[in-house]
């Protein structure tokens, strides 16, 4: 395979994942963040794949295939054990709270922007 179809299968496969969760959480009192539990594990079926579906190996194709598994595991986990732990309650709380300003001086709770524009003339800056 070539390396744009191994990048295409991980897409397509990535793709269906992140539409299956995201199907699941709308018909479970929208909670979505059962996709942050297949954040931590795509790395690891990524990874996993792409070693598979690729014909150069090598020793430090395997090791770096076997690390990256081992980190998405551990974060993968963690991040599930998250969702789980919140799963009756609407998903996790960061989901469930409005956004809160930046704290950049600009920002104002009426004014939700990436840039905080400029500076009021009071201030003491």
């Amino acid at each position: 395979m070539s390396r744009f179809d191994i990048v295409l299968v991980t897409f397509v496969i990535s793709l269906g994942a992140v539409t299956a969760c995201w199907l699941y959480g709308l018909r479970h009192n929208n909670d979505l963040s059962l996709i942050d539990g297949y954040y931590g594990f795509a790395s690891f079926i990524h990874a996993g794949l792409t070693y598979a579906l690729w014909s150069h190996r090598s020793a430090r194709g395997v090791l770096l295939t076997v690390l990256i598994c081992l980190w998405a595991l551990g974060f993968g986990q963690g991040l599930a054990r998250r969702w789980y732990a919140h799963r009756g309650e609407g998903g996790d709380a960061r989901y469930r709270r409005p956004p809160t300003p930046s704290g950049w001086s600009g920002a104002s709770p009426g004014r939700a922007t990436a840039w905080p524009g400029p500076r009021p003339s009071s201030s003491p800056y």
